[in-house]
């Protein structure tokens, strides 16, 4: 995770800067050339008015605001000020409860909302992993870098006889089938501070540290549930949006002229419904159709040529076959002629000769 970054603060009541430090990445615009401005007054600004505005943001708003310039980010990242804020957005948005003292209100706020690697600081896809034991959200390259997985059956060691899951945050039984994982820089950083303890430091140290790891895997728990939940809401909802998107798209369609191929392309599990531009949890938006509205005009004029073509290809084949048919008709009556006329004439030769021999008698 990224080393925590040093802010300065307002003080409420003095309003002299003092340095704090926080773990939220920092994306605030800087004052070079081409930055949105920032009111000259903002900083004095009563802080109650700040924060009675605060109350009714929503935590990924929170965090947009915290980036919006220095002076609200100084305001909003400074825990004495701004944590009952943090807590009572995260608590009405997500029902969690409070987070725990390992895991500040803002991290978690960011983990939540914001699918970013905590490193690199790259865009992931809105259901990427996180790991909540230890408090990141990490890309393929960037985990491999910064976190360490020891083996099933393994306890690492600080020193000391220190157990490292005792005072680093520690995800056990994770998905690569190792027995845990941790970030590398916090085993580091624990490991240099634990040998320069004495050893009544050190199990005071150990003893704080362990109730806050157990109540950071406990709360990591609830996240995922939390996790879970929202991961069937949002999918829920995406397929909704995809089907009222499919809808109208289909009305713009036949307004157009295209009722004829959308009849054949029934609403559904059809290939219109599943085209890139149409299988989209997005709403339709008129600048949206414009750009799509080329795409499935060429892809309806595609489908109504192939449709002509299998047309033609079955008259095809059923013409030839009534044109068999007629043919093995024609040589079936043509048989039964030939067939049926020597016996006629054997009959009539018969009684003839029998005449000639009663005339003769």
């Amino acid at each position: 995770m990224a080393p925590p970054l040093k802010k300065q603060h307002f003080d409420s009541t003095t309003r002299s800067p003092t340095t704090i430090s926080t773990t939220l990445p920092n994306r605030a615009p800087t004052d070079q050339a081409g930055d949105p401005p920032v009111p000259a007054n903002l900083p004095n600004v009563p802080l109650d008015i700040h924060f009675e505005i605060f109350r009714y943001i929503h935590p990924r708003d929170l965090i947009a605001v915290a980036r919006s310039c220095k002076p609200l980010r100084d305001i909003l990242l400074d825990k004495q000020l701004s944590q009952p804020t943090w807590r009572r957005a995260l608590s009405y948005a997500t029902m969690l409860p409070s987070a725990p003292e390992a895991l500040p209100e803002p991290v978690m706020a960011v983990l939540l909302y914001e699918p970013t690697c905590t490193k690199c600081r790259n865009a992931l896809p809105i259901a990427s992993r996180v790991d909540w034991e230890l408090k990141a959200r990490f890309c393929a390259s960037c985990r491999e870098a910064s976190v360490t997985c020891f083996p099933s059956g393994t306890k690492p060691e600080l020193c000391c006889g220190v157990l490292a899951h005792l005072v680093v945050p520690t995800q056990f039984a994770s998905s690569s089938g190792a027995s845990g994982c941790y970030l590398t820089s916090e085993f580091n950083l624990a490991k240099a501070k634990v040998s320069r303890m004495s050893a009544q430091e050190r199990t005071t140290f150990v003893s704080n540290k362990q109730r806050q790891m157990e109540d950071l895997r406990s709360y990591a728990r609830e996240c995922r549930k939390f996790e879970e939940a929202q991961q069937r809401e949002r999918l829920e909802r995406d397929k909704m949006v995809k089907v009222q998107r499919a809808k109208l798209i289909r009305e713009r369609l036949f307004s157009l002229g295209w009722g004829e191929e959308l009849a054949v392309l029934k609403a559904g599990d059809s290939p219109l419904e599943q085209h890139p531009v149409v299988d989209v949890p997005e709403v339709l938006t008129d600048t949206a159709w414009l750009e799509i509205r080329p795409v499935l005009e060429a892809f309806l004029q595609k489908h109504r040529a192939t449709q002509k073509a299998k047309h033609q290809a079955h008259l095809k084949k059923a013409s030839k076959a009534r044109f068999e048919s007629a043919r093995k008709m024609e040589e079936g009556l043509k048989g039964g002629k030939e067939n049926a006329q020597p016996q006629r004439k054997g009959k009539g030769q018969k009684g003839s000769v029998g005449g000639h021999k009663r005339n003769r008698g």
